[in-house]
């Protein structure tokens, strides 16, 4: 038995919820507790404190099918239509990106949805139908996702907008080889006002590097963009403007270092899902876009010995 169900039960025997435990249904007692624990882990992905995540949960517990439904918080009530929709089997990722929230609850939602798709949203229908791209899109996404243990996923378009929400550290065209030089430069520079520490900023610049380097391989020019959001977590936005990677050949192309055609994305790659806290991959006939996010705050001295490694054995731009 976990922690919450142990708390439920401790509470629920001081009579701190407001509803009998004998009046309510097994389906109404199941959807409380599944609104809570996406509330919970929505307020994690928007760097909540645990004592508030917690208090979310027990919120939830104390109000009614309705009160969720209508509920003045919008991650609360947010939280109640992810349950709705799944009960309805319809399109979750399509129906998150149409939700009026903020864009930092919609990214939550969506990162949620994807991290618990098995256990809580198994009837949920596949989020492609906005962007006509095939129904095996969902199937790469969840094999991609589950082989690289969660770290890289693919996404629709609209999403893509969702990171570029925060202060804009740095915005540049990417046009010739000697850009990623000076783009490099002035990423240092903006890390050095932000205050991170020299490892921190020695894995980034070299993640930096290694997603600049990829649109001189796959396209002519692209378009580089990083923020860092509300919550400080910080996003690198690399856009090409090449012909994108074939549905096909994505495993291929993101998992195997060795894959020897032009779509590999390569040891590099594989560099960035080790550094990087996510990476999010959307790519079409009109271009590849590269979303890499370091959560913030983090442990930045933790593994700098390998990252320093790492670091020395590639080629430096």
């Amino acid at each position: 038995m976990n922690w919450q169900s142990i708390n439920v039960i401790r509470k629920l025997r001081k009579n701190i919820f407001s509803f009998s435990p004998s009046e309510q249904s097994v389906d109404h007692l199941l959807y409380r507790i599944k609104t809570g624990f996406i509330a919970m882990k929505c307020g994690e992905k928007m760097g909540y404190t645990k004592q508030r995540q917690d208090e979310l949960f027990y919120q939830v517990l104390a109000c009614t099918q309705e009160e969720l439904k209508y509920a003045e918080d919008p991650l609360i009530s947010a939280a109640a239509q992810m349950i709705e929709w799944e009960s309805a089997e319809v399109d979750l990722p399509e129906r998150i990106c149409g939700l009026k929230v903020a864009d930092d609850l919609k990214k939550a939602m969506l990162d949620v949805y994807f991290d618990t798709k098995q256990e809580l949203f198994p009837s949920g229908k596949p989020g492609v139908s906005t962007t006509n791209v095939p129904e095996s899109w969902e199937i790469y996404r969840d094999v991609i996702y589950a082989a690289t243990q969660e770290k890289l996923l693919l996404i629709l378009k609209e999403e893509i907008e969702f990171f570029k929400n925060g202060e804009l550290l740095l915005e540049y065209m990417i046009r010739k080889r000697s850009d990623i030089a000076d783009i490099r430069n002035m990423a240092r520079q903006c890390f050095e006002e932000k205050g991170y520490s020299k490892s921190f900023m020695m894995s980034c610049l070299l993640v930096l590097s290694e997603s600049l380097t990829n649109v001189f391989k796959h396209a002519k020019c692209g378009h580089v963009k990083i923020v860092e959001d509300h919550h400080q977590s910080l996003h690198f936005i690399v856009e090409d403007e090449g012909p994108g990677i074939d549905l096909q050949s994505l495993p291929k192309a993101t998992l195997l270092n060795g894959f020897s055609t032009r779509e590999s994305l390569g040891q590099g790659f594989n560099v960035m899902m080790k550094i990087a806290s996510k990476l999010r991959l959307y790519t079409g006939g009109q271009g590849t876009t590269l979303i890499i996010s370091f959560d913030q705050p983090m442990d930045k001295e933790k593994d700098t010995d390998r990252q320093n490694d790492q670091y020395s054995a590639l080629p430096h731009y």
